[in-house]
């Protein structure tokens, strides 16, 4: 009986100890190729952009956040973002200071590479380390940082894919200490997607070609290679037109937009314009008047949150998936 008292201690003892231990030593997780710890589940964290604030609210984080920035000076004026301008301090409306993020004495900053941070700039992890403030990097960021580095090709070439989402969520959930609910979020994220593609693969046609239109006139401003849109479109069956793009965004001629022609327009949606004014200006475009998706006034509006990298971009595949599906159904009856 004595022994097995002895036993019970030494057992809680030793579990006590490697709690303690973990509370004082913090979470490590990799991010962007680099080990970063964290304090065990912070309580003050900053969260840059809509789409990383979702991330949290997803995971029931709601009460660690301190603040936000980057949304306000956007145009992200969606119903979502005023609900978050509500319910959050903002501390900058666009990419915050060094200053900003001081003043609040976070214990993590949630951002990412041109989320709130550039290569050079003031507001990078190096600089809040020394005031030991950990840096969470979103994940499909991270290929500014590889570029920048000069990592090998195998690494620069990798277009962006919804794990990456996935890897952020799982993050997050080490980080904070809820990595039930987060392997939960991600099953049945990817039971909706594994769903979509069993969709599409039954119907055996080849993908429709996809163009993202974000703004610009004399050039357009697309998502690329990198950007999660591209990522997006193969889920819900459709293929990227810019998707050989070395970039996450960024401008092409609408000469090249013309001759790949695309059969269908994803508008960003920024509550600025309608879909119907976006295609009024197409038609007034000679290269890309002559269209398909143009001529066949084929285009889906989505917003912000929905194609950069955060929890809306399921439904995003959802609502890709479903246009696509219509039109395949448009071409058959004809």
């Amino acid at each position: 009986m004595k022994k097995s008292v002895l036993l019970l201690l030494a057992i809680v003892c030793l579990t006590m100890t490697s709690a303690f231990a973990k509370d004082t030593q913090g979470i490590t997780v990799d991010v962007c190729g680099q080990p970063v710890t964290f304090p065990t589940n912070p309580k003050q964290v900053i969260v840059h952009d809509i789409n990383m604030t979702e991330m949290m609210l997803t995971l029931g984080l709601d009460d660690r956040i301190k603040a936000i920035s980057g949304i306000s000076g956007w145009y992200k004026t969606s119903e979502r973002s005023q609900v978050l301008l509500k319910r959050y301090h903002e501390i900058s409306p666009k990419s915050p200071t060094l200053e900003n993020i001081l003043v609040q004495s976070p214990d993590m900053f949630f951002a990412g590479w041109n989320y709130g941070m550039r290569m050079g700039g003031e507001v990078t992890p190096q600089s809040l380390a020394r005031f030991n403030i950990p840096t969470y990097i979103l994940s499909e960021s991270c290929i500014h940082q590889n570029k920048a580095k000069n990592v090998g090709a195998a690494a620069e070439n990798q277009a962006a894919n919804i794990a990456l989402l996935y890897n952020d969520i799982s993050n997050l959930g080490k980080i904070f200490q809820v990595e039930d609910k987060a392997h939960q979020v991600i099953a049945d994220w990817k039971k909706t997607l594994e769903r979509i593609q069993i969709e599409q693969k039954a119907k055996q046609v080849k993908p429709l070609k996809v163009f993202v239109y974000d703004s610009g006139d004399d050039k357009p401003f697309t998502a690329g290679k990198f950007g999660m849109p591209t990522a997006l479109i193969s889920a819900a069956g459709g293929k990227n037109i810019a998707d050989d793009i070395e970039a996450s965004w960024g401008t092409i001629p609408w000469e090249i937009v013309a001759a790949r022609n695309p059969d269908l327009i994803i508008m960003v949606d920024y509550n600025q314009q309608t879909s119907q004014d976006v295609m009024a200006k197409l038609r007034a475009i000679p290269a890309v008047a002559n269209t398909a998706a143009v001529i066949n006034n084929q285009i889906i509006t989505l917003g912000y949150e929905a194609l950069t990298p955060g929890p809306a971009n399921i439904h995003a595949v959802e609502i890709i998936s479903a246009q696509i599906n219509a039109m395949h159904q448009q071409k058959q009856s004809h």
